[in-house]
C-alpha cells in the first residue's frame, strides 16, 4: 500500500515539482550574469506583466478540459487539465522571481498579477463547489472578501501583496489540491475528511480577511495584530482540547500561530510598533506555545498525575523563557545597529515555537511513556538554559542553498501528502522531530562560522 502512495506521488506530484523548481533555479542562476539579466529583461514573454495578462483566460480553459475527461470518462485528460493548470500557476512565482531578480517591478505588475491569480483560482474552485465537493457558501464568502481586497488597490496607496495576501493564493491552491485528490480517487485512495478541506477552506478565508484588513490599517499596528492573532490561535487551541478533546487540531492551530509568530518580528523591525508591543508578542506566544503546549502534554499521558507535573514544568519553561527573553531585549542597550543586528541572529535558549514543536510532536507521538517524558524534559531543559540557538528566519534559511531549500521543501510536500493519504499523522510528528534535529544541526554550524568569520 505504501508503495501504490509513493508511486501516486510520482506521477501526480513529481512533474509538478519539476514545472517550479527547474525554471526557478534557472532562473536564479541566470540573475547572477549581467549579460543574462539583460536578455531576459530584451524578451517580451518573459515580462512579468506579459505573463500575468497570459494567465487571464487559463483558469477557465483548465477547467473546461477538465470538464471534457469527466464527460470522456479518460481520466489521462483530466490530469492534462491539471499539469496545464499547474504549469500557468508556477507562472504566478516566477513572475514574481522576474520581478525581483531583474528590476521590473511595476505599479501595473501590483495590480495584473493579483488579478490574474483571482481569474487562475476562482474558476476551479467555483466548478468543485458546484458539484458540492466544496461549500459554496463560503466559496461566496471568500469570493465576496477578496474581490473588495483586490478593488481596494484602486483607493489605497500601497498596491503590492502583504504576507497574508501572499499566503492566501498557495492555501487556496491546497484546498485544490485536496478536492482533486478526492475527485480522482489515485489509486484508489481512501476519501480525505471533508472537515480537512472545510478547515483549509476557513483558513483561505482568514488570510484573505486579514491580508484585507492590513491594508487600511496603520503600519506600526502589523506587528501587534500578529501577535493577537497568534494569540488567538492558542485560544482555540485550548478550546478544541477542553471541549472536544481535538488534541490534533488543536497542535495544527498551534501551528498556523507558529506560522505568524515568525513575521511578527519582522514586522516590528521593518514597520516599528506600539511602545508595548514586545509584550503583546509575549502574552501571545504564553497563550498559545504555553497554554496550548501544556494541555497537549497533560492529554498525552494516562497517569494523570505525571501529565501535570510535566505540564507545569513546561509551561514554568515557556514563561519565564518569554520574560527573560523580553526584558533582555528592553533592558539590553546597543553601541551600533551592526551589534543590534547580530544579536538578533541567536537565542539564549531553545526559542518558544521550536519548544512547541518539539513538545507538540513528542506528545502527539506513540512513544513510550519513559521516551515521553525523557524529550519532555530536555525540551523543557533547553528552553530555560543559555545555549545558544541560531534564528531560523534570520540566519539558518538565508545560508542555505537553492538545493538544499528545494529538498527540504520537496520533503516536507510529500510527507504533508502522505500523512493525508494515509490518515496517519504520526509520519507528520516523526519528520517535525526530524526537522527538528536538522535545525538544531544547521544552526549550531551556521552559529559557528559566523563567530569565526567576525
Amino acid at each position: 500500500m505504501l508503495f501504490s502512495y509513493f508511486l501516486s506521488f510520482l506521477y501526480f506530484i513529481i512533474p509538478i515539482a519539476i514545472m517550479l523548481f527547474i525554471p526557478y533555479l534557472t532562473l536564479l542562476h541566470i540573475s547572477k550574469n549581467e549579460k543574462k539579466r539583460e536578455w531576459v529583461k530584451r524578451q517580451f514573454w518573459l515580462q512579468p506583466n506579459f505573463l500575468s495578462a497570459s494567465r487571464y483566460p487559463m483558469g477557465f480553459v483548465s477547467i473546461l478540459i477538465y470538464f471534457f475527461g469527466e464527460m470522456s470518462g479518460h481520466v489521462w485528460i483530466k490530469y492534462f487539465a491539471i499539469y496545464w493548470f499547474s504549469f500557468w500557476l508556477v507562472t504566478d512565482l516566477l513572475d514574481g522571481v522576474i520581478a525581483r531578480k531583474f528590476e521590473l517591478i511595476s505599479e501595473k505588475g501590483k495590480i495584473l498579477d493579483p488579478f490574474s491569480d483571482k481569474l487562475m483560482l476562482f474558476p476551479a474552485l467555483f466548478y468543485f463547489a458546484w458539484y458540492d465537493d466544496i461549500s459554496m457558501s463560503w466559496l461566496l464568502v471568500f469570493f465576496v472578501i477578496d474581490i473588495i481586497g483586490q478593488s481596494s488597490r484602486y483607493f489605497i496607496k500601497n498596491k503590492s501583496a502583504n504576507l497574508f495576501g501572499k499566503a492566501k493564493t498557495p492555501m487556496a491552491a491546497f484546498v485544490l489540491f485536496l478536492v482533486i485528490v478526492n475527485d480522482l480517487d489515485i489509486i484508489q485512495i481512501t476519501k480525505l475528511s471533508p472537515d480537512l478541506i472545510s478547515v483549509c477552506l476557513y483558513a483561505t478565508i482568514v488570510l484573505a480577511l486579514c491580508s484585507l484588513i492590513f491594508k487600511v490599517i496603520p503600519t506600526y499596528w502589523y506587528a501587534n495584530i500578529l501577535s493577537l492573532l497568534n494569540m488567538t490561535c492558542g485560544i482555540i487551541g485550548i478550546y478544541l482540547i477542553l471541549f472536544y478533546n481535538k488534541t490534533e487540531l488543536a497542535f495544527a492551530a498551534c501551528f498556523i500561530g507558529q506560522f505568524l509568530d515568525l513575521f511578527d518580528g519582522r514586522a516590528a523591525m521593518k514597520w516599528g510598533s506600539t511602545p508595548k508591543g514586545a509584550w503583546f508578542d509575549t502574552v501571545g506566544d504564553a497563550v498559545n506555545f504555553g497554554g496550548t503546549g501544556s494541555l497537549l502534554i497533560y492529554y498525552s499521558f494516562q497517569n494523570k498525575t505525571i501529565a501535570l507535573i510535566l505540564a507545569l514544568i513546561y509551561l514554568f519553561a515557556t514563561l519565564f523563557r518569554l520574560i527573560r527573553y523580553t526584558v533582555n531585549k528592553s533592558t539590553t542597550t546597543y553601541r551600533t545597529e551592526e551589534e543590534k543586528q547580530n544579536a538578533a541572529l541567536s537565542f539564549s535558549g531553545l526559542p518558544a515555537p521550536a519548544g512547541m514543536l518539539f513538545i507538540g510532536s513528542t506528545a502527539l507521538l506513540a512513544l513510550s511513556t519513559y521516551t515521553k517524558i525523557g524529550l519532555l524534559i530536555v525540551a523543557s531543559f533547553l528552553m530555560i538554559s543559555k545555549i545558544p540557538f541560531a534564528h531560523f528566519g534570520r540566519l539558518v534559511l538565508p545560508n542555505l542553498s537553492p538545493i538544499q531549500t528545494v529538498v527540504g521543501l520537496l520533503l516536507c510536500f510529500f510527507i504533508t501528502a502522505l500523512s493525508l493519504l494515509t490518515k496517519n499523522t504520526q509520519w507528520l510528528y516523526s519528520f517535525l522531530l526530524f526537522a527538528l534535529l536538522i535545525y538544531f544541526v544547521y544552526g549550531f554550524v551556521f552559529l559557528h562560522k559566523y563567530k569565526k568569520s567576525n
